[in-house]
């Protein structure tokens, strides 16, 4: 216990461990010739301070399915001690990929003692959306309340805590028999497919907890990449990046109140 504190990662080592991870799958999409942007926080992050949010402690980064799918049969191109995880593989079930670090365990409160973490970076699918608003937005709905139901089952029931946790314990209690975490991951999968990349105007990330009910983008974006600064180094971005955190964020520009500045609450040391 003594020796895993002492080899426990800094804020600042942390962060310089996923910018590392972040280089290596920028060059290897690159040297694929596969499409991806800056997603999420890190998009917000690369914009309001050309790196890291100042409290953020991760990175997300997007593909259209198609790129995607590339990728995940490349692996291979990653170098040690880079490893590609994607469900299927290893027990690992979410319908988005990870790219570890081997070098580095890192831990979430929420999968203690039932799966064992790199650190990583997050990539996500992006995939078409319906043509109507109304449809995008009801599928959205759809593939949120599903991943959190699968979320209930799949994560560690201690972090489950307080009023809520306790509805949520018993749901779990009373599901978990009848429904995997797998078959409604499955789920989540099979509805953010419903539209073809190639054959959609729109596209989003629909199969991670999509609370940015507007955060969608042109499929046509993706032919059309920026070059984006974060850290000091340069990745690729969505060119209509300004639309996209506006309906994602709303005013991002500003900063939001300081008891809404929470990092994941990751652990992370040297093995």
């Amino acid at each position: 216990e003594l020796e895993a504190l002492a080899l426990r990662l800094t804020e600042d080592e942390l962060k310089q461990g996923l910018l590392e991870i972040l280089c290596e799958f920028d060059s290897v999409c690159r040297k694929l010739g596969l499409r991806y942007s800056l997603y999420a926080g890190t998009l917000l992050g690369a914009v309001r301070h050309q790196g890291f949010i100042p409290w953020d402690d991760d990175i997300d980064v997007m593909m259209p399915r198609p790129d995607y799918e590339r990728l995940l049969t490349s692996e291979e191109a990653f170098s040690s001690p880079f490893e590609l995880a994607f469900s299927g593989k290893g027990g690992y079930m979410y319908p988005f990929a990870k790219l570890f670090d081997l070098r580095i365990r890192a831990q979430e409160q929420s999968l203690e003692g039932i799966y064992s973490e790199n650190l990583w970076i997050d990539i996500f699918p992006v995939d078409g959306l319906a043509s109507k608003e109304s449809e995008r937005l009801s599928d959205w709905k759809l593939s949120w309340s599903v991943c959190r139901r699968a979320n209930i089952l799949y994560h560690n029931p201690h972090c489950l805590v307080g009023a809520k946790g306790a509805v949520k314990r018993l749901y779990r209690a009373v599901k978990l028999p009848f429904a995997t975490p797998g078959e409604l991951y499955s789920r989540i999968d099979q509805i953010a497919r419903k539209h073809t990349f190639e054959d959609s105007e729109y596209a989003g990330q629909l199969v991670w907890m999509p609370v940015f009910s507007t955060g969608w983008t042109r499929a046509s974006d993706f032919d059309h990449l920026i070059e984006i600064s974060f850290e000091g180094k340069s990745f690729l971005a969505i060119p209509h990046w300004h639309e996209f955190l506006s309906n994602a964020f709303g005013d991002y520009a500003s900063l939001p109140p300081v008891e809404e500045r929470k990092t994941h609450g990751i652990t992370a040391w040297r093995l």
